[in-house]
């Protein structure tokens, strides 16, 4: 009874959290494809960081109510296709995190080969989702014939030790930045981004601690066992609520994406933005032709 009920308890967190998460998940995505004005690179990999991330909130509710009503048969095949799911959209998250790490030190400090980079980011997308897919079947398979297949939790911890790095050396040269004679001038956008990405590998490194400590024999030494399931259960709020605190970072910092998605909140909204930048490249156009004529 004391299980059902700490099962009851934590179902009901993880759904409301991850309910959050996925309207966050889909107001972002929403805004990005919706809006020209949001259509840049950033946001565009944003978008899709996104969606992956999307398919884990989705998931995981699923994976608990499975491990309560579901046989020991039916709930391995279940329990394979879902964690391995789960484990494959942490994987492709990582994965635009180092996209997006890599747009950044491009822009900020080579912006002519920025340029030529982003014309490629359809590649990157596309080669991105192309893998996870053979990948998920491969994992997945393999735990469904009761075999151990460790390449994606490998590759997971692979792609956020890289971000880590990235992420390190990328606030470290803008601190170095600030004791030059010269020092970079970095857009908002840029900042922006940065803090976005941050904000992603801190959710990922307390996940990480939290399922560590539970998982081992940290607490089931003293047979603690509600910390070790609160601990669980943080490491994966952690990472589910995250789409909310990027959504924020967006509202607060990012005035494009405010005017846009919450038009109501701001001066102009994004549609007399864009109307005003089609007006500017008509006067442009007309302005040019007259001189040509002349």
């Amino acid at each position: 009874m004391m299980k059902l009920a700490s099962v009851s308890v934590i179902l009901a967190v993880l759904v409301i959290i991850s309910l959050f998460g996925i309207l966050a998940d889909g107001t972002i995505t929403y805004g990005v494809f919706r809006f020209i004005k949001l259509k840049t690179v950033p946001n565009i990999l944003l978008a899709n960081w996104a969606i992956a991330h999307m398919i884990s909130a989705i998931i995981l509710p699923l994976n608990v109510l499975m491990n309560v009503f579901l046989t020991i048969s039916e709930n391995h095949i279940a329990n394979c296709l879902s964690i391995h799911a789960t484990i494959t959209s942490y994987l492709v998250a990582l994965w635009f995190c180092i996209v997006l790490c890599i747009d950044w030190c491009s822009t900020a400090y080579f912006f002519p080969l920025s340029k030529k980079i982003r014309e490629h980011y359809k590649f990157a997308i596309s080669f991105i989702w192309l893998n996870a897919v053979p990948l998920y079947v491969t994992s997945a398979g393999s735990c469904v014939g009761y075999s151990t297949d460790l390449l994606p939790t490998v590759l997971v911890i692979i792609s956020f030790i890289i971000n880590l790095l990235f992420v390190l050396i990328l606030h470290c040269s803008k601190l170095v930045q600030r004791f030059r004679v010269n020092p970079i001038n970095y857009s908002r956008s840029l900042k922006v981004q940065l803090m976005m990405i941050t904000t992603i590998l801190c959710s990922y490194l307390v996940a990480i601690i939290s399922s560590a400590l539970a998982l081992s024999d940290v607490y089931s030494i003293t047979d603690n066992y509600l910390r070790a399931g609160v601990c669980l259960l943080l490491s994966i709020s952690a990472i589910q609520g995250t789409p909310v605190i990027i959504l924020g970072i967006l509202y607060f910092l990012d005035r494009d994406f405010r005017r846009c998605l919450f038009p109501n909140h701001a001066h102009k909204s994004c549609d007399d933005l864009e109307s005003e930048n089609v007006n500017h490249n008509e006067n442009l156009t007309s302005t040019a032709t007259s001189s040509t004529s002349v």
